[in-house]
């Protein structure tokens, strides 16, 4: 059959410009919240369709202005059939990012530096307080409370993973 001149299609969609303005002022409205940096990030493995590495719970804890190093804290998943080596982390507001683990040596806590973790298929990875943490070491300016500050998460592999992390106050963000 010969369509009318004039006729729509079944498989045509018209899309009212309201429509698009709705849909742009809300856009706006959650970029204006922060939305984006709200939600988990993500990283894709090669030939891997779904998220292989996601980042949640992370926060870098406010230091007072003098202080040149701080830590940061993660939950890192891995969420892919094969096992990941983190080898390091980068962040543009310090000299260098180390991978740190809290021990208790002899009744004294410690601080050793890790040249590398290990992360399991389908397994996580949590850095926090009293336990693995990446130090931020030759802080180059004082951090701001609430401020979001790019770090990159490094793998054996040649995978990176930015995140945007929060500075926060004391303890870890709920």
């Amino acid at each position: 059959p010969i369509a009318k001149r004039g006729a729509r299609s079944p498989m045509t969609t018209t899309i009212k410009p309201q429509s698009l303005w709705r849909w742009f002022h809300l856009a706006l409205l959650l970029a204006s919240l922060g939305y984006p940096q709200t939600l988990r990030s993500e990283a894709v493995l090669p030939a891997t369709p779904t998220p292989a590495l996601l980042v949640d719970q992370a926060w870098i804890r406010l230091v007072p202005p003098v202080a040149r190093t701080s830590a940061a804290y993660l939950v890192l998943h891995n969420h892919s059939s094969r096992n990941l080596r983190l080898i390091g982390a980068a962040t543009g507001i310090a000299d260098s990012v180390e991978l740190h683990a809290t021990l208790e040596e002899q009744g004294m806590m410690k601080m050793r530096r890790q040249s590398s973790l290990e992360l399991g298929a389908h397994a996580r990875l949590e850095f926090a307080p009293g336990g693995l943490h990446l130090m931020l070491i030759g802080l180059k300016r004082p951090l701001r409370a609430h401020e979001q500050v790019s770090v990159t998460l490094l793998f054996e592999d040649g995978t990176s993973l930015s995140v945007q992390i929060p500075v926060q106050e004391g303890a870890a963000p709920r």
